[in-house]
């Protein structure tokens, strides 16, 4: 018997594998960070109200909201939080190290109060509805709850 296979369709056959190969690759980098990333942490984003916790009762929340957040989704764990509480405005990327943890790395706004920076932990509610950022306690930085609008 004869063989009927050339150089030709080994060529053809390597540059066919190269291409092929090349092209999934892409495909599944883009679209793991779409289809994996974004539907896990991309419902996170949305506008939310902050409130702080009752002086004589701190389980319980107060009744007027001390601030107002707005979270984005950037790529594939991280978000972008802003929060204003009166006249100050900080901003934090939010890494999500699980759908119900993360941490977030903050900075002021403000001329005046640029030099306050620091960490804060997040724990999302099993609805993703609330977040609860626990601040650093001896630097002053408390914990707030959010509740999305």
């Amino acid at each position: 018997m004869k063989c009927t296979f050339d150089l030709c369709e080994l060529w053809n056959g390597l540059f066919l594998g190269l291409i092929s190969s090349a092209l999934f690759a892409i495909l599944f980098h883009y679209g793991r960070g779409y289809f994996y990333f974004k539907r896990r942490y991309g419902k996170l984003a949305g506008n939310y109200n902050g409130y702080g916790y009752k002086a004589d009762n701190p389980r319980d929340l107060d009744e007027n909201a001390i601030s107002s957040a707005t979270i984005k989704y950037l790529v594939e764990n991280k978000l972008e939080i802003r929060v204003s509480h009166n006249n100050l405005t900080w901003v934090g990327e939010l890494t999500m190290s699980s759908l119900k943890y993360g941490s977030i790395v903050f900075q002021y706004e403000n001329s005046e109060a640029r030099h306050f920076f620091g960490f804060k932990k997040c724990i999302i509610d099993h609805d993703r509805n609330m977040l609860f950022v626990i601040g650093e306690a001896e630097k002053g930085y408390g914990t707030e709850v959010f509740k999305r609008i």
